[in-house]
């Protein structure tokens, strides 16, 4: 299977992917075919798969963003950023 998604080529939208993809798995919002948990690489290389990229160096992508000096808003601009545009799309109807 190819996936026909593909992910923009915009600076910083792989870091924000795998960080909702991040986020997704640790709410516990996913499972295999038969409801059982499944490793966090396992679902982030599928996830990746969805989008045409390779993500199973995703621990390593976070680790880095963690560790660097990004700030913590910068880090979670992407959920304020998620939020405002459901609203809109809530407001809107």
């Amino acid at each position: 299977y190819v996936s026909p998604v593909h992910l923009s080529r915009k600076k910083g939208n792989k870091i924000d992917l795998i960080r909702v993809a991040n986020a997704i798995y640790e709410l516990g919002m996913v499972t295999d075919a038969n409801g059982a948990r499944i490793t966090k690489k396992e679902y982030m290389t599928a996830f990746g798969r969805a989008f045409n990229i390779d993500l199973s160096d995703y621990d390593k992508d976070l680790s880095n963003s963690m560790s660097s000096s990004v700030a913590y808003e910068k880090q979670t601009r992407i959920f304020d950023e998620m939020k405002e545009r459901h609203q809109e799309i809530y407001n809107s109807k």
